[in-house]
């Protein structure tokens, strides 16, 4: 009788905890390949930690291409940003590298606030929604090894709790 009664739970307990296990392996899936942390790290292999928010201020890729621009802007908690602060790429914004920083962001403005191929819209997201960096800030900039002229920026800002990423795709 005891050997029937260890099956009648068993069994149930063993498709249960198989359910269990199988959403566990769909969810980090699809944090993996389908959550913002996942696509950044699928274009650009660079981990940037799960947002509690994320806004895309401008997006003007090619609908069947993926020319164009994408700026995001990331939003954390402060034991993410914290976390998100220690990884090793990250170069400290300093006097001796900050024109450099403020000159590749105002290039990437100019590209889309220069030309009219631009919609308004995106222009006024972009005025609407500057990029904030100062002294205190982390950036990092990641070229396509194929494709040169692809290009993000990384800025972190952390008294902000925010992560801008300013994508060029050609």
């Amino acid at each position: 009788m005891s050997k029937q009664i260890s099956r009648k739970f068993y069994f149930p307990f063993l498709i249960i905890f198989s359910i269990i296990i199988g959403f566990a392996g769909w969810y980090e899936i699809y944090q993996y390949f389908f959550s913002e942390q996942g696509i950044v790290r699928l274009n650009w292999h660079v981990d940037i930690e799960q947002p509690t928010h994320s806004k895309l201020i401008l997006d003007e890729t090619a609908p069947l291409s993926v020319d164009g621009s994408v700026y995001t802007k990331y939003t954390y908690d402060r034991k993410t940003i914290q976390k998100l602060k220690k990884k090793e790429y990250w170069i400290k914004v300093s006097n001796n590298n900050i024109k450099n920083l403020n000159q590749r962001v105002t290039e990437y403005n100019n590209a889309i606030l220069k030309y009219p191929v631009h919609s308004m819209k995106s222009r006024q997201n972009l005025l609407e929604n500057p990029v904030v960096f100062n002294e205190n800030c982390y950036y990092y900039v990641k070229r396509d090894k194929e494709k040169q002229y692809q290009y993000a920026i990384f800025i972190l800002n952390p008294s902000e709790k925010k992560l801008y990423l300013l994508e060029y795709y050609f």
